[in-house]
């Protein structure tokens, strides 16, 4: 797993300098790049495609909000 954190500073930044920042809590899930795989050429031969894929459409899935995850900050 990766957590892009440069991502959502990127974001914040962003806003900051937009004048368009709001404080309080920001969620950077699949959908805003803010967690990943990590998956490149030092890895890739040890995953199969059919693995590879299946992954995809589940992030597809997430990200379209076909699947329910569970949110670990929710109370």
């Amino acid at each position: 797993m990766v957590k892009r954190v440069d991502n959502a500073v990127y974001d914040v930044v962003k806003e900051v300098t937009a004048g368009k920042f709001r404080s309080g809590f920001h969620a950077f899930g699949l959908d805003k790049d803010g967690v990943a795989y990590a998956l490149d050429e030092n890895n890739k031969a040890l995953i199969p495609p059919d693995v590879i894929t299946k992954v995809e459409q589940a992030k597809s899935g997430i990200v379209a909000g076909q699947v329910k995850v569970t949110d670990a900050m929710a109370k």
